[in-house]
């Protein structure tokens, strides 16, 4: 039976104070079902999980609205419409190997040694004293910051891109207003304008130039199609990043042992934030949508049928994860699904976790220097992103 306190749907189990009995529960009782109140497939143990994510009858967009409609006459529309991550088909393998390619090419300690200088700069500015409307720009904008220098931006553009990705996720959730449409729609034309700029340069820097020359061995250097998966480095990240920092913050701030420990060993920060990625995911949640008929973990579902993927009960399931409410430091061979999988496993794992160590570390050190942690209280409103809030 579920707690009275339960969550009354997966989607408001994004930010209640504790899902995951609710998760269990689903898992346990209720694997793959259709959800008559949603309105679609809720899909939320590994099993069901991992044929959904993989079935290639599914599609990450309906096919009679691959842009959603609010968005269709605007830039920011223009830009979803052409993010690999929100295609499928012929034009999607090649853009998506070209976007793995230029990732894998990132130099590991010049990464690292990027995120630890934009995380020192940022947190100059926004972890003095740890106020909460410092704590949240700061695990924010980090992922902008360094995903801006790995591109080759200058640091006094590092601001306008960070409010323009803002501006742009803002309008994407259902029942955006107008304002926030606007919005969207502004930061969207800003991020494809800087983006042309940096290509059109005689010499792009760093991941730009890799992603730019991979994308032409690939065939699809189309430069509309190549400015906004540009763009799409740093909409990818930023709410996921965020949440995967405010979250691996929160797990220091109730297990006090745990952050001692993590500072006499800063090499366990890794392990850390991979079990917080299973345990309290920053991505809870993602839709699939079937274009044809077809039998998904022993379900006919029919074309036109959408599903409620929910990644973060997944990675609780005691069939991916043995006792999956133990936050455990040393977990043997952890299976978290907040990076996906299938054709569209995200491809930036490796790269958000050193913006998140990085982030982290400086949360870390400002608690040294005498801050004291927030309090966390509440959520961040989101269908889909796991990000406390701090007070």
């Amino acid at each position: 039976m579920r707690p009275e306190t339960a969550p009354e749907t997966p989607l408001s189990a994004v930010t209640h104070r504790d899902p995951y009995p609710y998760y269990a529960h689903l898992v346990q009782q209720r694997p793959f079902y259709r959800d008559a109140a949603l309105g679609m497939w809720v899909a939320s143990s590994a099993r069901a999980v991992q044929a959904v994510l993989e079935s290639p009858a599914l599609r990450v967009r309906p096919a009679e609205e691959p842009v959603p409609k609010a968005l269709r006459a605007s830039a920011a529309g223009v830009l979803f419409g052409r993010l690999v991550r929100m295609t499928d088909g012929a034009a999607h393998l090649p853009l998506k190997r070209a976007v793995l390619q230029a990732l894998a090419s990132l130099d590991a300690g010049q990464r690292d040694a990027v995120g630890r200088e934009c995380a020192k700069a940022l947190g100059a500015t926004h972890l003095a004293g740890l106020r909460p409307e410092g704590v949240q720009a700061f695990a924010f904008g980090l992922s902008v910051h360094v995903t801006a220098s790995l591109l080759g931006l200058p640091p006094e553009a590092y601001q306008a891109v960070t409010g323009a990705v803002d501006a742009y996720l803002t309008g994407l959730g259902p029942g955006a207003e107008e304002a926030c449409l606007a919005r969207a729609a502004g930061g969207a034309a800003f991020l494809l304008e800087c983006m042309h700029a940096q290509l059109a340069a005689p010499h792009p820097a760093g991941l730009l130039a890799h992603f730019r020359d991979s994308a032409a061995g690939a065939g699809c250097a189309a430069p509309d199609v190549l400015a906004a998966n540009a763009a799409g480095f740093f909409t990818q990240a930023y709410e996921a990043t965020a949440g995967l920092i405010c979250n691996t913050v929160l797990a220091l701030q109730t297990r006090p042992d745990l952050a001692a420990t993590v500072r006499q060993d800063a090499g366990l920060l890794n392990a850390v934030l991979v079990e917080v990625l299973r345990y309290d995911a920053p991505v809870q949640n993602t839709r699939r949508f079937v274009a044809r008929d077809a039998v998904v973990n022993g379900h006919a579902l029919a074309a036109g049928d959408s599903i409620l993927v929910v990644l973060a009960a997944a990675s609780r399931d005691p069939e991916a994860n043995p006792e999956p409410e133990r936050f455990e430091l040393f977990r043997q061979q952890p299976h978290t699904f907040t990076f996906g999988s299938g054709a569209h496993l995200c491809p930036g794992q490796a790269l958000s976790l050193a913006i998140a160590r990085a982030g982290v570390e400086r949360f870390l050190a400002a608690t040294q220097e005498g801050a004291q942690l927030p309090t966390a209280v509440g959520y961040r409103p989101s269908l889909a992103v796991r990000v406390p809030r701090f007070v």
